[in-house]
């Protein structure tokens, strides 16, 4: 006996299957359940934004807790591979596309702000970090950490380096604080001496040049050093001090100006104006008036296509003859010419760099004398 499909046993005796029908009564719910949630995204994301653009393009995962982010969606907006929110610092994080965005300069000076987010109130950006807030130039500063110094002292040692971060610990007088765009940083005389003490002469020289020249005194850098403890570092600070010039307009100038210090030669006058046959004037970077010679520091930037004073485009062919001629006019004037590029003011260069530099005084020493002496009476 054949039963039809729709009286067999088992299809009376079993109930209908209740999964479709379950499976669309979720689906409704977690519709509705994100139709009540949206106004509070919204208002999550708003006021994580403010945070954002109140702390310069960073925040803090607890601030985004805060802001109504679960702790869920916060591991999915931060996966490592494709996240929309990219970690830069331990507990700090920024749009990924606009930190991809940023030049190595601003990730840094970001870094140097987000120091200040994982630290205790009481925190200030200090030595190369408060250099960069200054808008100083760093030579040979390549840690990679910020630096901050904590004016809270705790029992563990006072300094030491941890997630990218130095911190230094110490008292600083209310006069050598101030601030940088929102950020609490140490003053501009307290940074030099800083940066001097801790990454040496050549790096605080260059730092000291640049604040002489357009944010300091001398008298200022003089009143900030008896401040300091008596360290293994305050020969480095004076010498730092009593050697800065800010007549120097760029870290090569400083740089060449230790090279041709350290050859015996001190009289050196930085940004020497030269007065022409014709009631020209023309500027040398350094001049010795013992030699009657100049020197000129040469970078790349100098060769480059620029904007001359007019608004007037130069093409790089145009900048090289310019300075052919400005420097055959030099020469003409009865002066030696020799050139410094940044090779020749590294340290391990000084043997070759100051052997050529002697040839080239004395050799057109010893011409400009022969000149004078060929003269007719």
């Amino acid at each position: 006996m054949v039963h039809h499909p729709s009286c067999r046993p088992d299809a009376i005796l079993r109930p209908q299957d209740p999964r479709p029908q379950c499976l669309r009564q979720q689906f409704l719910i977690q519709v509705q359940r994100a139709e009540r949630q949206r106004p509070h995204t919204q208002a999550m994301a708003t006021s994580l934004q403010d945070v954002i653009k109140r702390q310069g393009g960073i925040f803090a995962r607890h601030q985004a807790i805060s802001a109504g982010c679960t702790p869920k969606e916060f591991r999915w907006l931060t996966r490592r591979s494709d996240g929309p929110w990219i970690r830069i610092r331990y507990g700090i994080y920024a749009n990924r596309n606009e930190w991809e965005a940023l030049v190595p300069a601003q990730q840094v000076a970001s870094l140097d702000r987000a120091a200040l987010l994982v630290c205790d109130e009481g925190t200030v950006l200090s030595h190369s970090s408060a250099a960069r807030a200054h808008k100083l130039p760093l030579y040979d500063v390549n840690d990679g950490l910020a630096h901050v110094t904590r004016l809270r002292i705790h029992d563990r040692r006072l300094t030491r380096s941890v997630a990218g971060i130095k911190h230094h610990c110490g008292e600083l007088a209310a006069d050598e604080l101030t601030s940088v765009g929102g950020l609490p940083v140490t003053t501009v005389e307290r940074t030099v001496l800083d940066v001097a003490s801790e990454f040496g002469y050549r790096t605080g020289l260059v730092i000291a040049d640049a604040a002489l020249a357009r944010l300091v005194t001398r008298d200022q850098l003089t009143r900030a050093m008896p401040r300091f403890l008596h360290d293994s570092h305050a020969r480095t600070r004076s010498a730092v001090v009593a050697g800065a010039d800010g007549r120097a307009e760029t870290p090569l100038e400083t740089l060449a100006r230790i090279l041709v210090k350290d050859m015996g030669i001190f009289d050196l006058e930085p940004q020497y104006k030269i007065r022409m046959a014709d009631g020209a004037g023309v500027f040398v970077d350094l001049y010795s008036p013992r030699f009657h010679h100049c020197f000129e520091c040469d970078g790349k930037l100098k060769y480059r296509q620029q904007v001359n004073l007019q608004g007037v485009s130069v093409s790089a062919d145009d900048v090289v003859w310019d300075e052919k001629q400005r420097e055959d006019k030099i020469r003409g004037a009865g002066f030696g010419v020799s050139r410094i590029v940044w090779r020749d003011t590294m340290p391990n260069a000084f043997g070759r760099a100051s052997t050529r530099l002697w040839r080239e005084i004395l050799s057109q020493d010893a011409a400009r004398m022969r000149s004078h002496t060929d003269q007719p009476a």
